[in-house]
């Protein structure tokens, strides 16, 4: 008997994790920047993107020639959007060789060049947050390394260098960011999505190989109009000014 309650027990815990997870599914669905382009309701109308550009990585040298992936998620654990990156290697940083005298150190950090950007659907009822991790590539993906960071936070500098920590909260490294906020037709975006190297995936558009270059226009919530003429459309790889709330405010130029 008491074999048989726990057998119901874990049946029932299996169904509710099954129709919670059903649920999330359903929710990032409907908020996804693929589902927004295939949806002819929208039109022609600009669909508000949050770019998220992965640049580079550096880690401890015992991840050197490891295969690596990298997730990133948009919103919090329950109510998220995910992109993932392609694979990529880390290799060993030589220090240069300044005289004959003076020998190569041993390298202490493995990099990596990921040139990677996400591109999800700005919505307001996601938690303006980013979640990154570094995964084993492969069939099970183990997380190895995190990263997290308000999109508030991001205001103050083009590039965000972001610690990596373990799963005991050791220092692994750091991975450099940059992330902007624009409004793109929905006919550039499909463009995009059919370059080399891009991938239309479950809650996000990727492209490798670099930031895109396409046209958006300012959301602007409260621009000073001292920044001058606003006709010219940002381009893609120049982050908009984040603040608090999600508001919209100055373009700056990037430092990539």
């Amino acid at each position: 008997m008491e074999v048989a309650s726990l057998s119901v027990a874990a049946l029932g815990f299996v169904c509710i994790a099954t129709s919670v997870k059903k649920s999330q599914d359903r929710w990032a669905k409907e908020r996804s920047l693929p589902r927004a382009l295939s949806d002819e309701r929208n039109g022609t109308a600009p669909l508000p993107v949050l770019a998220v550009h992965v640049l580079h990585a550096e880690m401890l040298k015992n991840f050197h020639s490891k295969r690596l992936m990298l997730r990133v998620k948009y919103g919090f654990k329950s109510q998220h959007l995910r992109c993932d990156t392609s694979e990529f290697v880390p290799e060993l940083r030589v220090q240069p060789k300044i005289s004959r005298l003076v020998h190569r150190q041993p390298a202490s950090q493995a990099c990596a060049e990921l040139s990677s950007t996400c591109l999800f659907l700005l919505s307001n009822d996601i938690e303006p947050i980013l979640r990154l991790s570094v995964r084993r590539a492969g069939i099970r993906k183990c997380s190895v390394a995190k990263a997290s960071v308000e999109l508030a936070l991001l205001s103050k500098g083009g590039v965000a260098d972001l610690p990596l920590s373990g799963p005991r909260g050791e220092k692994l490294g750091q991975i450099s960011i940059a992330t902007e906020v624009m409004e793109v037709h929905p006919s550039d975006l499909a463009a995009l999505s059919a370059l080399p190297g891009a991938a239309t995936q479950r809650g996000a558009l990727l492209v490798a190989g670099g930031p895109p270059v396409v046209e958006g226009e300012v959301v602007c919530g409260s621009c000073d109009s001292s920044l001058g003429d606003d006709s010219t459309p940002p381009m893609v790889g120049q982050p908009i000014k984040l603040h608090a709330g999600g508001k919209i405010g100055a373009v700056q130029p990037a430092h990539i």
